[in-house]
This record gives C-alpha cells, structure tokens and sequence, in this order.
C-alpha cells in the first residue's frame, strides 16, 4: 500500500497486514477500515486530520467488469465515512503498478498531482494544472505521460470545496458521491496519474486455471445482463412505469411521459464499440454499458437524465447533455446538482425567492458554473440541500435527502422497503444499498421487506469489495470461484456476507460516534406524501412513520446491533473479528441506550 503525505512531501510503502487484509478483502472494506483507523468522526472534512483513500477490488484486473475503484473519504456533505465508485483501468493499473491501495495524509501549501509508474511514485507540482477543467488537466497530462496512462482529476468545484465535487476519472467516469473532489481539493491534490503496461501477479492458482473460470463466466454475465441495449439509459422510462421517477423535485414519482430522454434516442447517437477506445472503455466488461455519444464525448448514464432532466422539470435531451458535459467538464456531481437545483426551483415556485423557474435549462447551466466556482449564490448552493436550509431557514419540507446526502433519481414511493434501504443506507441516500425484492409497491409494512434488504445489500457491498460493477449478475459463487483461484482463498457465502456485514457495522459504529443517532435513519417528508398521480397513486414511503420505526428495529436486531439505536453489539463484532473496535461499541452502549 503507498502511503502519501502532502504535509511532508514524503511517500512510502507498508504492506497491508494479513489481519486487514483477509477481514476486509480490497475496495470498500480497506477504505472503510483505513479512514475509520487514521481519521477521526467530528473533525472538519477540508482539515489536514481527514484522509483520502483509493482501493481497487480484490478482483481488480481479474474478474470481467472489475474496472470498479473505491474512492473514499469522510464527505463533507455528511460527516460520514464515505466510498464513491469510478469505472474503467484505473484501479487495474494500479494493480499493475505494484500496489494495492493508497492512502493520502495531510495537505500540501501548493498544488500536487501523484505521478505512479510501475512501483515508483513522486509528487509532482500542479500549479500550472490549478483552476483547469477536468477536461483540460486530463488531456494535458495524457500528453505529457502518456495516452495509456489512466487519471483522475478534479475540475474547480473540487479546488473550490463544492461539497458535491467529483473526482473524475479518464475525462468522464465519476466518483461522484460525497464530494470526495472536494476533500482532494481541500489537500491541494489536483490529480493522481498512474502509468503501467505490466501485467497483474500470476493468479494462485494459475494463468490457465483462471482462464477457465473467467470464460464462460465473462459469456454468462453478458448473456444474463438486463443493460445490454440502453446501459442504465432507459431508466426514466422504467422509472415513470413504476412510479419511481424524480419528476420536479419529486414531487411526481409518475407523469407517462418523459419527453425526449428516452432510451432509444440515446442508443442511436451511441458510438459503436470499434468507435472507442477499448484500453479505457468497458474495462474487461461484458456488456460495456456506459454509452459514450457520437461528436459530443459524453457519456450518458440515467442519474444524469434524471437530476439534470426529470428533476428539474427539463425533458430536452440536447438541454441534459450540455448539463451532463458540463457536470464532468467542473467536477461535480450530477446527482447532487440537480437535486439542489430542483430545491432551489420548487422554492422559486412556492414564492421563497426569484433564482430559476422549472425547465430553465440555461440558467440551470449558469449556476452549475456558478456552483463550482462559488460565485454569487453558487457560493450557497455550493453547501448542499440540507445546509442550504439550515441557513436560509426555509424549504426543510422539499429538501429531499438523507443525513444531507442528496437523493438519487428513485422515488421509494414505488417500491416496498426501498424507503428503508435509504434510511439505513451507511453513507445515507444512495440508490445502491439493497433493492428489496420482489418489486411490488409499498402497501405492506416495510418490516415484510427486511430479510430481503439484507440480502441484496451484502451482495452490492460484496461487488463493492470485489470491484465488479453492480449492474452484472455475479452470484456469491462467482466471486468464490474467483478468490480461489486468484488467491487460494475460500470464503464460501458466508464469509462473502461477512464482508458486508463487517464493513457496514464498522461505518454504523463511525456514524454514532459522529453524533448520529436512530432517529436520523429516516426519510425526508417528500417521501412521506401520498403519491399525487400515477400506478402508486396515495402510496408514501413507508404505511406511516411507525411503520418505518418497527421496520428499522427489526433491521437493527437481525445485524446483530441494539433495537434502541441500531449500535452493533460487541458480541456480533466479536463473530465478526472486529475486536479492536468492541470498546467503541460499549462506551456507545453506555452513552446512547442508557438514555
């Protein structure tokens, strides 16, 4: 692992002790243990005392759509430990590169970028990168290291401490969640580089043992996968059918129409895979799902349609795709934006203010630009939604998020427990922390959805670790099969879950040292109206808010943590072989239960 210190101008390279790495198995789990170990909960996020972490999976390079690299940070959005995922080579190169992970300490007084090429690593000065676009700063150091080279960057929302800031990886593959950019920003860290054509370590169990694993998996999984056609670019349209779109701020899961943001119409601009560059594009993946649009260099995904279109009440696709080029280009995060944006829209239009109507596509881009240089009222939108109504002292009613992580493009108004999957999310609204099955809408008592939750949310926390993208169908016998022969290891379902299992008790016991508690495992009253129109018509989140109290007590006890405030037991992370952090557990006992 190569250990960064911006204070001192000082690299070097431990090993990761075997005690970590067989409990935390790459990605999400070294991040979540290395910034609960080295950082603190309750300091500043922009402070020296935060760390920035970057994990490949474990199956990196090794396994077909293991292009997934772990970003991670305390987000100065939440104050929580949190990992944002970017596709493509750059954690396989890593890999290749001779390490396994790093982790930044400190701030530099000037700006740095982190230059790695098989096993050496320098920083170098980055004054003449400060204050370019993502675009710029990329395609300047592609030139001077290298086509091949893989990098991510951060654009001036994250030099600025937007606090939704990107960091964007081989000009448009987002870490996009928490405003990791941000903390990069805070560091001086303007860009890490890494250059490497060497092949990964020989797998355990050897070259030709592993092609006969990966084979037919890599045919299956593509054979299997639901993205193969639109990628996630169909979204809106699934999302209205089921009553789960982010229509006007959520105010409307469904309207039947979705106006020029469908599927198809990506699909025909889309550049044919011979058209790509397949050394950055699709890495190893089957089904190659992100469609990278024709002249324009943009890449589409649904989250970009559905906060920079549905949620802000713009259906012109040509409008979202300048919003989308625009995102990536600052560094911020599209989810975020829009979600902030659509606030400030429903605000204009309940008299609060006069800033920017519903649609208004070219002011929503002037306060994107605005937003990431925090000019003018960019400043305030730069806070984020749950800060923007703490200071303005309004709006706290269409202010839609979770522990001030702005919502993604799904309304839970659709889907029995998704309510709960937010609420109890460790990072706190993301879309991809359990989706309950089957998929019926929420007139049942959300605790009829718990065991299924669990289950979906240690297999997404599993391709978290393992680095293998979300949307393939991977099974717990796949990522078995593969740790076996790539390290000779067995961890059965089992221990697979209790990857999950550990690393979501590690972030929850972070959380409530933070100062959260259960009542914060909730959703926003958005969520808690009846659906106004549409197949959920009537339909909230949850049946009523006791509803989501007994549903969240049962979460708690089947995770083995306290049905009073959901603190993981010493006991469960005893079974868990946590026991370093069992005193951490007590004193909270001892501080929160005794209330």
């Amino acid at each position: 692992m190569l250990f960064v210190n911006l204070s001192e101008g000082r690299i070097w390279v431990e090993p990761i002790p075997k005690s970590v790495e067989k409990r935390f198995w790459g990605g999400k789990g070294l991040c979540s243990y290395y910034i609960y170990t080295l950082s603190r909960p309750c300091i500043d996020p922009f402070s020296e005392d935060n760390v920035v972490t970057i994990f490949p999976g474990a199956l990196a390079g090794y396994a077909p759509g293991s292009g997934k690299t772990c970003f991670g940070a305390v987000s100065p959005l939440t104050g929580l430990i949190h990992d944002s995922y970017a596709g493509e080579v750059l954690g396989p190169k890593l890999r290749m590169a001779g390490y396994d992970g790093i982790v930044v300490l400190g701030k530099s007084d000037t700006p740095k970028y982190l230059l790695i090429e098989d096993e050496h690593a320098e920083l170098r000065n980055a004054d003449d990168l400060w204050g370019k676009d993502v675009f710029e700063v990329t395609t300047v150091l592609k030139r001077r290291h290298g086509k091949k080279a893989s990098i991510a960057a951060i654009g001036p929302a994250g030099e600025n401490k937007v606090r939704y800031a990107s960091v964007i990886v081989d000009f448009m593959r987002a870490a996009g969640r928490g405003g990791i950019g941000a903390v990069w920003g805070s560091k001086g860290l303007k860009a890490v580089v890494i250059k490497s054509a060497r092949p990964l370590p020989e797998p355990a169990k050897g070259r030709e043992k592993w092609r006969e694993v990966v084979k037919p998996l890599y045919i299956r999984l593509g054979k299997e996968s639901r993205f193969k056609t639109y990628g996630t670019n169909n979204g809106l349209v699934v999302a209205d059918a089921l009553g789960m779109a982010p229509h006007y701020n959520f105010k409307y899961p469904h309207l039947g129409d979705v106006g020029e943001l469908k599927g198809d119409n990506i699909v025909s601009r889309a550049k044919k895979l011979n058209e790509v560059d397949p050394s950055i594009y699709g890495y190893m993946c089957p089904v190659k799902c992100p469609k990278i649009l024709k002249d324009e260099e943009i890449k589409s995904e649904y989250e970009h349609l559905g906060m920079l279109g549905a949620a802000d009440g713009i259906y012109k696709l040509e409008a979202v795709l300048k919003a989308v080029k625009l995102v990536d280009k600052l560094g911020i995060d599209s989810i975020s934006a829009g979600n902030v944006i659509g606030w400030a829209m429903e605000s204009t239009e309940r008299g609060k203010w006069n800033l920017i109507g519903w649609g208004d596509d070219e002011k929503q881009r002037k306060l994107l630009q605005d937003i990431a240089y925090r000019k003018d009222i960019g400043a305030l939108l730069a806070e984020g939604v749950k800060r923007l109504t703490e200071i303005l002292g309004f709006g706290k009613e269409w202010a839609v998020h979770v522990k001030g992580l702005e919502a993604p493009a799904w309304d839970p108004r659709g889907l029995l427990g998704f309510g709960l999957s937010y609420a109890t999310a460790d990072v706190g609204a993301s879309h991809l922390r359990g989706w309950p099955r089957p998929h019926i809408p929420p007139t049942k008592p959300a605790k009829t959805a718990v065991d299924s939750l669990i289950e979906d949310r240690d297999k997404t926390s599993v391709a978290d670790h393992m680095g293998t993208c979300v949307f393939l169908p991977y099974t717990f016998e796949d990522w078995d099969e593969l740790m076996d022969v790539v390290y000779d290891t067995k961890l059965g379902t089992e221990g697979l879950r209790k990857l999950s299992w550990r690393t979501e008790s590690l972030a929850r016991l972070w959380a409530l040292r933070a100062g959260y508690s259960s009542k914060d495992d909730t959703v926003p009253p958005r969520w808690m109206e009846p659906v106004p129109k549409g197949p959920n018509k009537g339909l909230k989140a949850f049946l009523s808010w006791e509803d989501l109290e007994e549903a969240k007590r049962i979460y708690y006890e089947k995770r083995g943590w306290s049905g009073k405030e959901g603190i993981p037991l010493p006991e469960t992370l005893e079974k868990l072989d946590l026991y370093e952090f069992v005193n951490d557990a007590i004193y909270l006992l001892k501080k929160l239960e005794s209330k």
